[in-house]
């Protein structure tokens, strides 16, 4: 087991596991703004703050009004152009309109399209204009790519290093094979000689000195007789 390789995969498996678990802490926003506006609607009267948004968008208000609540009303840029003009508006969002607002906040996010808001208050009162702090804040949505496949390949990645350092050890290294000595051995072997090759000798020649095989009765050097 490569116990390095195991300890990768490890840490990188869990860096994956959290950003699949935790995107919004990992992955921060492309695109942030945030602005506080003051409005002031006229007794009987009504004020607007535009807000287009691109994709992927989502837009974050918070308002508040004194002294007196107003009517808010949330659309998009064509209901709002025909309803300033006194006709009834066509697109109005009632699940984020609210009537009688003090203390009010609310979020919507865009789709793969863009679109253009438009915030509304309608004063309800006749003869005391209201004072509204409408805080603003607008950021994009991480993408499909970021809180999914991204973090879903890093798990991958990390789970086969896992796996190739358990199944993968360190390769042993062979000691090489013993050198075999020379046949002959020694001086003899340097020089091609074989100590085991020699013929036994039993004497040698009385008049040469030349080496006599056991039995041989002449000499085979000078062919004399041997006592």
């Amino acid at each position: 087991m490569n116990f390095r390789l195991v300890a990768l995969g490890l840490l990188i498996a869990v860096i994956g596991v959290l950003f699949i678990l935790y995107p919004s802490y990992l992955f921060t926003p492309s695109h942030y703004s945030q602005a506080t506006k003051l409005v002031r609607v006229a007794p009987g009267n009504y004020s607007s703050i535009p807000e287009p948004l691109l994709s992927q968008q989502t837009l974050n208000v918070e308002i508040q009004s004194s002294p007196q609540p107003v009517d808010f009303f949330l659309m998009n840029s064509s209901s709002y152009s025909a309803w300033s003009k006194g006709s009834p508006p066509t697109d109005v969002y009632p699940q984020y309109s609210k009537f009688n607002v003090s203390d009010y906040s609310f979020s919507v996010s865009t789709g793969s399209t863009a679109q253009s808001y438009t915030l509304v208050f309608l004063s309800r009162s006749l003869s005391t204009p209201n004072n509204l702090i409408v805080r603003i804040s607008v950021d994009s949505q991480s993408s499909f790519l970021q809180t999914n496949a991204i973090p879903l390949l890093i798990l991958v990645c990390g789970v086969a290093i896992v796996l190739v350092g358990a199944t993968r050890g360190k390769k042993e290294v062979e000691a090489p094979p013993p050198e075999e000595e020379p046949k002959g051995g020694g001086l003899m072997g340097l020089f091609g000689g074989s100590q085991d090759s020699a013929s036994p000798e039993t004497g040698r020649c009385r008049y040469c000195g030349a080496s006599v095989p056991e039995g041989a009765a002449f000499c085979p050097s000078c062919n004399r007789s041997q006592p």
